[in-house]
């Protein structure tokens, strides 16, 4: 475990939808300065079995994780990065080949945003729309760290607003990653969130949340709440890390 992080997370079906497509992993040994794994992956919409590529994506980091005997293998940031990218493209390609042999008529897919916490740094990768957020201890400031790929699309006449995402593990051979890396301090947080949160909880409200909990579970709670009020249109996922 990295001295002094705290991770929790939660998932709600929403007020909406009929089952839930959002699946998350948080791996936190309870041992000194081995490194910690937080995913999640949020299911395409439109798309069959959405909620199975969300968990057999989740389920590919977990035993490529246990394979490293559960992260301890982990101990630079080359591997870090290594196994993040390596480890997203397997996933990719067994929901790839599968789309192929079921031939779905819209293939399932997921979006994903995985991390890494390992002495000091954050690791992370993403694809898709789900979204990881840094606040900043120093600067009270919070900043989006993952890129969302998505092509917006608005209507003017009925104020309606929408997006259609652009990429995503299993709809190609090669998933298009998005990677990067951080230095993290004693304060900071960081939160991982599916579009069922952010798309009813505005980023200056997030902010207030992530800065006012004093916990990651307060943190994480408080977030789902706040999405819940505003509608619940979606499946709503957050967790967050405190460092």
């Amino acid at each position: 475990m990295t001295p002094g992080v705290h991770i929790y997370g939660i998932s709600h079906l929403g007020l909406q939808r009929k089952s839930n497509e959002d699946s998350f992993v948080i791996w936190q040994d309870q041992k000194d300065n081995t490194p910690s794994l937080i995913v999640l992956c949020d299911g395409i919409g439109g798309h069959f079995c959405g909620d199975l590529a969300s968990l057999s994506c989740c389920r590919s980091f977990l035993s490529e994780w246990r394979k490293m005997d559960n992260g301890e293998k982990i101990t630079s940031h080359y591997e870090a990065e290594k196994f993040l990218s390596e480890t997203a493209q397997k996933s990719n390609l067994n929901i790839y080949s599968r789309n192929l042999r079921e031939k779905f008529p819209r293939p399932m897919g997921c979006t994903l945003t995985a991390g890494i916490l390992l002495s000091g740094a954050f690791y992370f990768v993403n694809i898709g729309d789900s979204r990881i957020y840094f606040y900043s201890s120093t600067q009270k400031q919070l900043r989006q760290l993952s890129v969302d790929d998505v092509l917006e699309n608005s209507n003017p006449g009925n104020l309606s607003h929408s997006h259609c995402i652009t990429g995503a593990i299993g709809i190609s051979p090669l998933a298009e990653l998005h990677c990067g890396k951080l230095r993290i301090q004693a304060g900071d947080r960081i939160l991982f969130c599916s579009d069922g949160l952010f798309d009813e909880v505005p980023d200056t409200r997030i902010a207030s949340l992530l800065g006012a909990a004093s916990s990651a579970d307060e943190a994480a709670s408080a977030l789902v709440r706040e999405a819940l009020i505003a509608g619940g249109n979606d499946n709503i996922t957050a967790i967050c890390v405190f460092c």
